[in-house]
């Protein structure tokens, strides 16, 4: 199980060894890489990407709960090995740490999922170690008659934009009715309409696979699996 994650901002480049961490400064090619073991910490899985931003580590167990549920980690590199915050319990899905925000999928009731595909996203950010939640999705209206349409908040597939100005949401694999590309600033979220739209009674874009930059979001949509962009301001 290997995997790398790198922070171009601080010249760092992070190598995973099993449940070992590793910190090179990219910089500064004579140091020697800074060791971390989270093997007493749910170890590290490479089933999904670790996600560098500054100090701050943000990664997904090798071991699971009691329940049998997947764990996401935040660290902090410059304290060495303390106490990781566990995330739990998380979706097995996407999760993303950026310019200090985070984001991920959380199961912590049967509400949190919309037929096994779907999952209640949770995005806030970090002070120090503790995560502080400020948007998950609770208690925001459905879109169009019943859940199967989708619902505000829920996906399966996110993205922050470097800036941390904009949080998107998306399907994850093979779209489906509660595919809806999504679109928050704060903690409401909002719908598009696609131009494609022939059906006048579901006018809403679907996507999946979304990802941002500070000025442009990317997603596939459609069946025929078209790229498609936004121009943010």
């Amino acid at each position: 199980e290997t995997q790398v994650a790198i922070d171009g901002n601080q010249h760092w480049l992070i190598a995973q060894v099993d449940d070992n961490l590793y910190r090179y400064n990219i910089f500064i090619n004579s140091v020697e890489p800074q060791p971390y073991d989270f093997s007493a910490f749910g170890g590290v899985s490479n089933e999904k990407p670790m996600w560098v931003d500054g100090f701050n580590l943000m990664y997904l167990a090798r071991e699971q709960s009691p329940e049998n549920e997947r764990l996401i980690y935040f660290a902090q590199l410059n304290l060495g090995v303390t106490s990781p915050a566990p995330v739990s319990p998380a979706a097995f899905g996407d999760f993303v740490l950026n310019n200090g925000q985070f984001a991920y999928f959380g199961v912590q009731s049967d509400s949190d999922r919309l037929l096994n595909r779907q999952a209640r996203s949770v995005f806030g950010f970090l002070f120090g170690q503790a995560p502080s939640v400020n948007s998950d999705a609770l208690n925001n209206t459905a879109v169009g008659a019943d859940r199967d349409d989708g619902v505000f908040g829920f996906g399966q597939h996110l993205a922050i934009s470097p800036s941390g100005e904009y949080r998107f949401l998306s399907g994850g694999a093979a779209p489906d009715a509660a595919d809806l590309l999504q679109i928050s600033k704060d903690v409401t979220w909002e719908v598009f309409s696609d131009p494609r739209a022939i059906d006048e009674s579901d006018p809403h874009l679907r996507a999946t696979n979304v990802s941002a930059s500070d000025s442009v979001c990317a997603f596939v949509t459609g069946a025929e699996r078209i790229v498609g962009y936004i121009l943010l301001d």
